[in-house]
Formats: C-alpha cells, sequence, structure tokens
C-alpha cells in the first residue's frame, strides 16, 4: 500500500484504487468513490486542504435494484 500527503493525491490515483479492488462491480466502486471524495470534501470545509484534488472523478452510474423482498423475508 502507498501512502500520499492528501496534497500530492490525484484523480488517477482514485480511479486506480477502483480498479484494483477485485469482485467491486459498479455500484460498490460509485461507493468507494464517493468514500474518497466525501473525505476531502471534509477535510477542506475544514480548512485543512484549500480543495478538493478528487472532486472531479467520475464514478460510475448507479444502477437500480430490481428485486423485491417478500414480507417473509423482510421479516
Amino acid at each position: 500500500a502507498q501512502t500520499l500527503a492528501a496534497s500530492a493525491v490525484k484523480p488517477f490515483h482514485v480511479v486506480r484504487w477502483a480498479d484494483a479492488q477485485e469482485g467491486w462491480g459498479a455500484c460498490r466502486r460509485r461507493g468507494g468513490i464517493i468514500a474518497v471524495q466525501r473525505a476531502f470534501n471534509w477535510a477542506a470545509k475544514m480548512g485543512l486542504i484549500d480543495k478538493s484534488p478528487v472532486a472531479g472523478v467520475e464514478k460510475p452510474t448507479a444502477k437500480r435494484r430490481e428485486k423485491v423482498v417478500t414480507p417473509a423475508h423482510y421479516k
């Protein structure tokens, strides 16, 4: 695992990290990218960094779930 200062992180680092996660589909990749972006957005909001370096990272489109949960399964 590589350690980088927040100021050194670039969008391609996030994309490379998400792509390296075996077994992750589009929805999980999207969630991972969002989690990283939230951390950087928080740091910018708190004044720890000037702006998020990963704000523009494109995320996979969320897919709609079609599975209906029956009342018996819900219990």
